[in-house]
């Protein structure tokens, strides 16, 4: 195992390798096959419960209403298909000026500031309306 621990760091740094391993779980827009995706596609209440879904109460507590919001991508041949349903945008700064400038961890480290960026999550009720929270 050691070798092949070796012949990997010969070939990749670690540094390189966390790079690429966070540059695959974070979600931009418009990449809908990434980490972050995939736990939410994936995420259940319990066992029995439906991937990327969450019944908020049973029929019976809601007058016969069966509640659904959908959370993760849609689902065909057990897949999930479709436009992705988190990212998260790049951080932004606003200045007293009411600028707004990307910000780098460096810049954000040198002015005492917290390095945050907006995420945004996107659900669809059972009857087909969407809406969008950050």
């Amino acid at each position: 195992m050691r070798e092949l621990v070796d012949v990997f760091f010969k070939r990749e740094s670690v540094v390189n390798h966390q790079i690429e391993s966070m540059n695959h779980f974070y979600a931009e827009r418009g990449d809908p096959d990434n980490g972050m995706q995939a736990i939410v596609d994936e995420t259940k209440v319990t066992d029995e419960d439906e991937p990327g879904v969450i019944v908020l109460d049973p029929p019976s507590k809601t007058g016969g209403r069966d509640i659904r919001i959908y959370f993760g991508r849609i689902r065909e041949n057990g897949r999930p298909v479709g436009e992705q349903t988190i990212w998260v945008e790049k951080p932004e700064i606003k200045e007293a000026s009411g600028a707004s400038n990307q910000i780098t961890p460096n810049e954000a480290r040198l002015r005492g500031l917290n390095y945050v960026a907006p995420r945004h999550t996107e659900a669809q009720d059972r009857r087909g309306r969407r809406g969008e929270g950050a």
